[in-house]
C-alpha cells in the first residue's frame, strides 16, 4: 500500500516530544493543539499524512518547530514558524 499523500509525521519525535512535554497522551495533546484525537492516531499511524495546517498545531501544542516533526518541511517557510514562547524546546 502506497503511503498517504500530505506531510509524514517522524513518530520517533513525535513520541519522544510528548513524554518530554509531560501530556500523557494523544487524547491529551489533541486539545491543546486543536486536533481532533483521530487525525492525531492517523498522522501516527501512517493512515494520513498532514496539511501545513495540522503540522503547525500538533508542533504547537508540543512546544517544537514543525521540522522537528515533520523533516519534510525542513527548508521552509513551515520549518520556520515560532516554537510557544511558553514551551521551550528540549535539546535531543
Amino acid at each position: 500500500m502506497a503511503r498517504p499523500k500530505g506531510l509524514h509525521l517522524n513518530r520517533d519525535a513525535f513520541e519522544d516530544y510528548l513524554k518530554l512535554s509531560g501530556i500523557l497522551s494523544m487524547a491529551d495533546l489533541a486539545k491543546p493543539a486543536d486536533i481532533p484525537l483521530s487525525t492525531i492516531w492517523a498522522l501516527v499511524n501512517e493512515d494520513r499524512g498532514a496539511s501545513p495546517t495540522t503540522v503547525r498545531r500538533l508542533a504547537r501544542g508540543l512546544g517544537v518547530r514543525p521540522g522537528t516533526l515533520f523533516p519534510a518541511v525542513e527548508g521552509s517557510t513551515l520549518a520556520d514558524d515560532p516554537k510557544p514562547a511558553d514551551k521551550p524546546e528540549a535539546v535531543a
